[in-house]
């Protein structure tokens, strides 16, 4: 193969003067912004930095452009309109999803060239029989990740340049659920574990295999298989779930060095299609999970205000706790209050914030707050995912409503490491 030439960026927008008018069928549009969409990748293109991002933008201006125009008409003419210039921006989420926007943020769709939203879907591994049970697809999952460390215990050892290091770790995760990536698309995927990735340049092989006791893999067991569904699927739920209990029942810490940042890496780079892909192939068939306590019995908690409807696992591995409210304040608010702990006094005996839901009645504007750990200072509104010793959410509209609290973990399952 011949070495490819790069080429020189423009030194000028596409839509700057002076501008050339196209007339082109609408299929062939489609197979043009096919043929110029691997020139938007930075290996395509020589000059500076600045040069380069600038070049790279013009391409997804054209790509845009080719996609949003409509048919010239008397109403649509050809080169004569402000609308065609589309500026599209990208986030990655929390858990490894890459979303697009057009509109400046305004709205967010999930990005079509992310290569796990274009894999084929398998089959429920327990209703098409490939598995016995669902212990049996949270096995196949287990295994890919077991291969995988292996696999990065080789190219750790190969390494020659930081870029090739790179692309290599970044192909090898997605490889591992039978996605093959191009070098662009393993460049555009490298941002969602790049900090993970960096940090394993100077360590030693051994040093990484050593990472991944048997304790850590009984965990890991134990996390996969308490978030899967009885069809042995992850929703985005039981996904998100599992992310949240690498952090905190992974043995050895959660900093980048760790088998925790390692899992959690591989994990988000798969996203919840590339897990659901591990979890229906495999040859796990029989495997055991007797000894993973999927319940909730860690997490102790009251109510305060309020009346318990129930508590327990739902069908993703998730623990909750559902409340009905109760009036406050003389009947303006309708309130629900839980402690984490069998004293109804707030002190270091804690659970972490995962979601909540409505799951009966009106309430207008639901305001949330925590009471952060070990149970002092004061409420304040809910940020994120925090680790806190009492839960109170309170409506102002006077109508009573029940809710359901999800929580990921107690005092004992690592929410105050």
């Amino acid at each position: 193969m011949s070495k490819q030439v790069l080429l020189p960026p423009p030194t000028v927008e596409p839509t700057d003067s002076p501008t050339i008018q196209l007339c082109l069928n609408t299929v062939w549009a489609g197979y043009v912004i096919g043929m110029i969409r691997q020139a938007q990748y930075p290996e395509y293109w020589s000059g500076t930095l600045d040069e380069n991002r600038a070049a790279r933008q013009g391409v997804k201006t054209i790509m845009e452009m080719l996609m949003n125009i409509g048919e010239c008409s008397d109403m649509n003419p050809c080169c004569d309109g402000s609308d065609l210039l589309v500026t599209v921006i990208s986030r990655i989420n929390i858990d490894g999803s890459i979303e697009i926007s057009i509109d400046n943020g305004g709205t967010w769709h999930p990005d079509p060239n992310d290569p796990r939203v274009t894999a084929p879907s398998q089959p429920p591994p327990v209703d098409s029989g490939i598995s016995a049970n669902k212990c049996d697809a949270a096995t196949n999952v287990l295994e890919k990740l077991q291969d995988l460390v292996v696999r990065f215990g080789d190219i750790i050892e190969g390494f020659s340049t930081v870029q090739q290091f790179l692309l290599d770790c970044i192909a090898a995760i997605l490889e591992a659920i039978f996605i093959l990536l191009s070098a662009p698309q393993a460049a555009a995927m490298l941002p969602i574990a790049v900090s993970f990735i960096t940090s394993l340049i100077g360590h030693e092989k051994d040093a990484y295999l050593a990472l991944f006791t048997t304790e850590v893999w009984d965990a890991v067991t134990c996390i996969l298989y308490c978030h899967i569904n009885s069809h042995g699927v992850y929703t985005d739920a039981g996904f998100s779930g599992v992310l949240a209990d690498c952090d905190s029942k992974i043995p050895g810490g959660i900093g980048v060095f760790t088998a925790a940042a390692s899992i959690k890496s591989f994990i988000r780079v798969w996203g919840v299609e590339g897990i659901n892909i591990a979890a229906a192939t495999g040859n796990a068939a029989e495997a055991d999970c007797a000894d993973c306590d999927c319940g909730c019995d860690s997490i102790k908690f009251t109510v305060i205000t309020g009346t318990l409807v129930s508590s327990g696992t739902d069908d993703d591995g998730n623990c909750f706790i559902e409340m009905s409210s109760e009036p406050h304040g003389g009947g303006a608010h309708e309130t629900v209050t839980v402690v984490f702990n069998d004293t109804g006094t707030p002190d270091a005996n804690c659970a972490a914030f995962f979601n909540s839901e409505i799951t009966a009645g009106t309430p207008d504007i639901l305001s949330q707050f925590s009471l952060d750990c070990p149970g002092t200072g004061s409420y304040h509104t809910i940020v994120g995912n925090p680790c806190m010793s009492a839960y109170d959410a309170e409506s102002d509209s006077g109508f009573p409503y029940t809710l359901k609290l999800f929580v990921n973990c107690g005092t004992d399952c690592g929410c105050l490491e």
